[in-house]
Formats: structure tokens, sequence, C-alpha cells
């Protein structure tokens, strides 16, 4: 928390904090946001669907793990 964190999966990057979505294939220079294109919310909001369970999931992992800590006895 209290980083962005951008998503790139083939074609498209995804940078929900900043509010930014690309096609990478077409802009290469990241020019032209998608972001409040009515054509690429669908996709965006798949995106952002995944990469918050993927966020969850590496949370969880790490407060079984008890973030790197090892506990003394």
């Amino acid at each position: 928390k209290g980083s962005t964190v951008a998503f790139r999966h083939g074609r498209w990057k995804l940078i929900p904090e900043i509010k930014q979505f690309y096609d990478i294939y077409n802009d290469p220079e990241e020019n032209h946001n998608l972001w409040n294109e009515a054509s690429a919310q669908e996709k965006i909001n798949d995106y952002k669907n995944w990469l918050a369970d993927i966020l969850t999931r590496i949370e969880e992992r790490e407060k079984k793990q008890n973030y790197g800590q090892k506990k003394a006895c």
C-alpha cells in the first residue's frame, strides 16, 4: 500500500491508482489514455478485479508467513 501498481497483460497496461489504461501495441509511447473510453470500460473492470484478487492473495500469503518475521521462543 502507498505505491502505484501497474499491470501489463498482452497488449494492455493498467495503472488503476492514477486512472490510466493503454493499448501498448497500438500506443507503445502511452500517449492515449483509454481510461474514460466507453469501449474500454469492460476490460478495465475485468483487469481491476483480477489485479485486486492477485494483491489480496499476496497479502494473505504474507500474513500466513508472518510478514517474514521469525518467531523466537
